[in-house]
C-alpha cells in the first residue's frame, strides 16, 4: 500500500473491503486511503460549520452509487473527471472491478480512455459466451464529451452507449440551473440510506 498511496502507512487513514477473489483465486480488496492531514482538514473545515462528519469518500464512490442500484445485468462503466483527468470505474453488480485515476490533460483523454478499455476488454477476455458485456455507463463532469466518449466506447467494445442522465436513474430535477453533474456524488451517497 505505501508503494500504491507515495507515502507511509502512518500518514494515511485507509480503509478496505474484501472482494470476490479473482478468476486465478487470489485475494482482492479494494483500499480507499485520504492523507491524515486532508482529513484533517475536512473535518476542521466541516467542524466551523457545526457540521460532525460521519462519512468521507472519494467522489466517484458517490457517484457509483447510481450504477450500482437495482441488481442491473451487465458491467457498469463511471467516468468521473476533474480538472486533472478523470477516474474510471467498472463494476460488476456492487463490486468495482477495476478502479484506475488518470492524470492527463484534456487533449489526452481520448486517447486515455482508449487504452483503459483495451485493458477491460482484454481483462474480461474468457469464454465469449460467459462474459458480462458493459449495458451501462455514467460520464460525470466536463473533461471529455459525453458522446464523444460513447462513441469510443463503441468502437472499442462494440457496446452502442450513451451516458445515463438523471431521468434515467429515476432523479427528478425540478430545474434546469441544477446540473446532475454537480449533484451526483452527494446525491448518490444519499441513497445508500434506502438501499
Amino acid at each position: 500500500m505505501e508503494r500504491g498511496f507515495g507515502t507511509t502507512l502512518d500518514d494515511l487513514s485507509i480503509s478496505r473491503e474484501r472482494l470476490p477473489a479473482d478468476p486465478q483465486g487470489k485475494d482482492r480488496y479494494l483500499v480507499v486511503a485520504t492523507p491524515t492531514a486532508v482529513l484533517r482538514e475536512y473535518e476542521s473545515a466541516l467542524h466551523s460549520l457545526g457540521w460532525r462528519a460521519g462519512l468521507i469518500v472519494p467522489r466517484h464512490l458517490g457517484e457509483g452509487q447510481w450504477l450500482t442500484q437495482n441488481g442491473s445485468r451487465g458491467d457498469a462503466l463511471l467516468l468521473s473527471s476533474s480538472e486533472k483527468g478523470f477516474t474510471a470505474v467498472v463494476f460488476r453488480g456492487k463490486q468495482p472491478l477495476i478502479v484506475r485515476t488518470v492524470a492527463c490533460d484534456p487533449s489526452e483523454c481520448e486517447d486515455e480512455l482508449f487504452r483503459l478499455l483495451l485493458f477491460y476488454r482484454d481483462r474480461r477476455g474468457g469464454d465469449p459466451e460467459q462474459v458480462v458485456p458493459l449495458a451501462r455507463m455514467l460520464i460525470v463532469g466536463n473533461l471529455m464529451s459525453k458522446d464523444r466518449a460513447g462513441e469510443i466506447v463503441t468502437e472499442t467494445l462494440g457496446a452502442n452507449l450513451r451516458s445515463l442522465d438523471a431521468a434515467d436513474l429515476g432523479l427528478q430535477l425540478v430545474t434546469r440551473e441544477l446540473s446532475f453533474d454537480a449533484i451526483a456524488a452527494p446525491a448518490g451517497l444519499a441513497t445508500l440510506s434506502w438501499q
